[in-house]
């Protein structure tokens, strides 16, 4: 500019007198906060605190005050305001509902308590280690293990026959080691008040027994010995108001 520096108190022309002027010969910079010898328009962080300038603008902190940080909740230097795991367990905050505990991110039954702390996360009475499905209210109970809860599998105990319907043997093996060694009524135990009677084909009472066991290998329980081959007829009582199962059954013995 036709002045020499001795005599120029603007050296570089950029507006800022060189006794205010951090950098008095280079007119891009004239402030450096941090006094980290990088001018604050190339500094990304003119305050030295961690944070970048852009940054704290957006979250509300001074760029310029090393005191005055934006809030951290995980210490990573990514601000809560645009950190998008603000509690740094792995969990994004938008799938996270408990974006400033790192112990939980899951509240399975939404009663505030997370399923880490949660002794009963589906919240269904059963305690989680004694629960079979401790995620799904509807299911507790897993009878026969094969994945499928109680309350929709037809077949808890994965015998092969439905759960709800009864099912009556017609033959009686006693001199086998198959199924039918002992005479089979499939379910009658979903009725409390049951009574079995067995008929010779006389007419004679040759076996009866409440609350039947699945039990009988054709003896007469008179005699104690074992019934003749052939027909025998069964009546079965189930409680009071229900219809009585009849019929026959034969006895290979």
């Amino acid at each position: 500019d036709g002045l020499g520096n001795n005599q120029d108190d603007d050296d570089d022309n950029d507006g800022y007198l060189d006794v205010n002027d951090a950098f008095p010969l280079d007119d891009s910079e004239y402030l450096d906060t941090d006094r980290d010898g990088i001018g604050n328009n190339q500094d990304n962080d003119d305050d030295n605190d961690g944070y970048t300038d852009e940054d704290e603008i957006a979250c509300g902190s001074s760029s310029l005050l090393l005191n005055d940080i934006p809030l951290d909740f995980d210490q990573d230097y990514s601000p809560d305001c645009i950190d998008i795991d603000d509690d740094n367990d792995g969990y994004l905050d938008v799938e996270d509902q408990f974006p400033f505990n790192e112990n939980e991110w899951v509240d399975t039954d939404n009663d505030g308590f997370g399923n880490n702390t949660d002794w009963d996360d589906d919240n269904d009475g059963y305690l989680d280690e004694n629960d079979a499905f401790p995620l799904n209210p509807a299911e507790s109970k897993d009878t026969d293990g094969d994945g499928i809860g109680d309350n929709d599998d037809p077949d808890d105990n994965n015998d092969g026959f439905i759960d709800e319907e009864l099912f009556i043997s017609k033959v009686l093996t006693p001199k086998s080691n198959g199924l039918e060694s002992t005479w089979k009524v499939i379910n009658l135990n979903n009725y409390n008040f049951n009574r079995v009677r067995i008929f010779s084909p006389q007419g004679n009472l040759v076996f009866e027994q409440e609350d039947y066991q699945n039990d009988w290998t054709g003896v007469d329980q008179n005699t104690k010995r074992s019934l003749p081959s052939g027909p025998y007829f069964y009546y079965i009582n189930l409680g009071i108001g229900i219809s009585p199962k009849t019929g026959w059954l034969y006895l290979f013995n």
